[in-house]
């Protein structure tokens, strides 16, 4: 993994795993908000797990 300043409030960070989900769950629980650059299939897995978490807030 590398980190990189972007500017003063930010940083691109370059990871790899063997699984898009696996990113996804990692970034998910640093705490802080994030952005997907790419590739297309880490931006598919945040959209599908957003809509997951989304679904199990919204029930009673």
């Amino acid at each position: 993994m590398t980190i990189e300043a972007d500017g003063p409030d930010a940083c691109v960070v370059t990871a790899g795993a063997d699984d898009p989900e696996r990113m996804v769950t990692y970034f998910a629980t640093v705490g802080a908000d994030f952005e997907v650059l790419e590739p297309p299939e880490v931006v598919a897995a945040v959209a599908s797990a957003a809509d997951r978490l989304r679904r199990a807030a919204s029930r009673p």
